[in-house]
C-alpha cells in the first residue's frame, strides 16, 4: 500500500492537522484488520474502509470541538 493526502483547512488549520495526525493509522488499523488479501481487490471494501475512517475522524472532531469553526477538504491517494 502507498498513501498520499493534501489536506486543505476552512476558517483555520484545527481540522485539517486534526485530520492528517488521523486519518493514515485509522485507515491502516482497517485495512490490516481484514487478513484477506482477495478482500481488498473489490472496490466496495476499499470504498467502505475509506469512508468510514473518514466520518469516524468527523464524529471525534465535532466531540471534541464543538464550538471550532474550523473545517477540512482531504484529496486521497491510496494505491494498491
Amino acid at each position: 500500500f502507498a498513501f498520499f493526502a493534501v489536506y486543505d483547512g476552512h476558517q483555520g488549520h484545527l481540522c485539517a492537522e486534526y485530520v492528517a495526525k488521523g486519518l493514515h493509522m485509522r485507515l491502516l488499523k482497517k485495512l490490516t484488520a481484514e487478513k484477506s488479501g482477495s478482500h481488498w481487490q473489490q472496490d466496495a471494501n476499499v470504498k467502505a474502509c475509506l469512508r468510514s475512517a473518514f466520518e469516524e475522524l468527523d464524529e471525534e472532531f465535532l466531540a471534541k470541538y464543538r464550538t471550532s469553526p474550523d473545517g477540512c477538504t482531504a484529496v486521497v491517494a491510496l494505491l494498491m
